[in-house]
């Protein structure tokens, strides 16, 4: 997806958020918060007994707290669900299947994060501390563009730098291990990654009109996986590496239906109806498989000749075959599961506020970004969420004690983190620089960077 249509989806999701209403917390409040020792019951994520004191780095000079009231982003309750049929697959190749991972033993790794001009990598150690200071991205230094995106793969092994094209992108694919890097695509037209295989060397790109493929990393095969009658609207692959999802639009009387596919290709088959404004992220599955997050209708599929406008965060769990909402008045940024696969954080409207008008001049919507929206966590066993502080684009650390989220309290955009124990800021970065809010933060665990 290109930037202009990352903005345009971004200003969509922003104005369909809906006021809050009033909704009784099932959680004790504390200026704001839960308390740290229900929190840490709450996310399963009980403190490791080795952990050293929190790093001395600059404290704001005041933090705003929003109230953590839970969010309903309905009035109405959600229809009553009923089970769909399992699909049946049609004959193909087989894909292999790989472990499912499990949530790290510690924070350990490294950090992507994008200015408006560069990328940069921070290290952390097993407790959670900044190991030294912020360094460019390892990059080829003879790039004849600037990449708008960058997707390291799972392993650090590769990266797939986005050339702005029109519409979307093409991608450059460059081996960290050799050095040998590799234009893609250039015959055609833009299109947009879609995330990488947990193996680490095959991704996903879709061009329009021609398909969506898988792509060897390593060795420049395309396989052909599905020939999407419109615009692919996201795609996401399982942690075993077996079925991809995506957004399609044609399945009968629908303008976004989910679809799923073996990664070995030829077995497209739809799923059901996820709304007319609908988008699935590159990072939708949850590690264990149960579900997907996904931005759309929540709904069964609608009757024919009704149409849907789109909805807030819905997950479906592949089990039950039910879709459910998130209680988070979403406005854009890709949402990010938690290790363990219980929980949802993601950037939503923060109470109180209006989401940002896209005719403001740069500066104010850049004001508007931070000011009016927050960081979430939602149980995605009851929809439940919980407002943690200002800010935007969430992502957990590898074993789930730490979430890292851009937020100007200081001034301007830094990297900043809170720890989900003791519900402690850290910033990250000081550097002054204005950071990318759409060049999405990735923390890759230690010995994968």
């Amino acid at each position: 997806m290109s930037h202009k249509l990352c903005l345009l989806l971004t200003a969509l999701l922003l104005l369909a958020a809906c006021t809050p209403s009033a909704v009784e917390p099932s959680l004790q409040m504390e200026q704001g918060y839960p308390a740290p020792s229900q929190l840490s019951e709450v996310l399963g994520y009980p403190p490791p007994p080795t952990l050293k004191p929190p790093p001395t780095l600059p404290e704001p000079t005041q933090i705003v707290l929003e109230p953590g009231e839970i969010y309903d982003a309905h009035e109405t309750p959600f229809p009553t669900f009923t089970p769909r049929p399992t699909p049946t697959r049609k004959p193909g190749p087989t894909a292999t299947s790989i472990p499912l991972p499990e949530p790290a033993g510690s924070p350990a790794g490294t950090l992507w994060y994008a200015t408006m001009s560069d990328y940069y990598t921070l290290s952390f150690d097993m407790f959670g501390q900044v190991e030294e200071e912020p360094n460019l991205a390892p990059l080829p230094t003879t790039l004849e563009f600037k990449p708008y995106r960058v997707f390291p793969s799972p392993n650090g092994n590769y990266l797939v730098l986005m050339r702005p094209v029109e519409p979307g992108g093409l991608p450059l694919i460059v081996n960290r291990i050799t050095g040998q890097s590799k234009a893609l695509f250039e015959s055609y037209s833009g299109g947009s990654f879609f995330g990488w295989h947990p193996d680490g060397r095959h991704f996903w790109f879709w061009i329009d009109s021609i398909g969506m493929w898988s792509v060897d990393a390593e060795t420049y095969e395309i396989t052909t996986l599905a020939l999407p009658q419109g615009p692919v609207q996201g795609a996401a692959i399982s942690p075993d590496g077996q079925t991809i999802a995506y957004i399609d639009q044609n399945l009968p009387d629908t303008l976004g239906a989910m679809w799923f596919v073996s990664s070995a290709g030829s077995d497209a088959e739809p799923q059901f109806d996820a709304g007319n404004v609908s988008y699935l992220y590159p990072n939708a599955w949850s590690p264990d498989g149960s579900s997907i997050v996904y931005y759309g209708n929540c709904s069964e599929p609608l009757p024919k000749g009704e149409s849907s406008l789109g909805g807030p965060l819905c997950t479906f769990d592949l089990h039950s075959q039910r879709c459910s909402a998130l209680k988070i008045p979403f406005t854009g940024f890709t949402p990010a599961w938690s290790p363990n696969s219980r929980y949802i954080a993601a950037t939503g409207l923060t109470k109180g506020e209006i989401p940002c008008d896209p005719n403001t001049s740069s500066s104010e919507w850049n004001d508007c970004l931070y000011k009016a929206q927050s960081i979430y966590i939602a149980d995605v066993s009851t929809g439940e969420s919980y407002q943690l502080t200002t800010g935007i684009a969430p992502v957990w650390s590898p074993d789930g004690s730490t979430i890292v989220f851009l937020s100007n309290r200081s001034g301007t955009s830094e990297v900043w983190s809170i720890d989900i124990i003791s519900l402690s800021f850290q910033q990250l970065t000081t550097d002054g620089q204005p950071k990318n809010p759409y060049g999405q933060l990735f923390w890759l665990p230690e010995g994968e960077e």
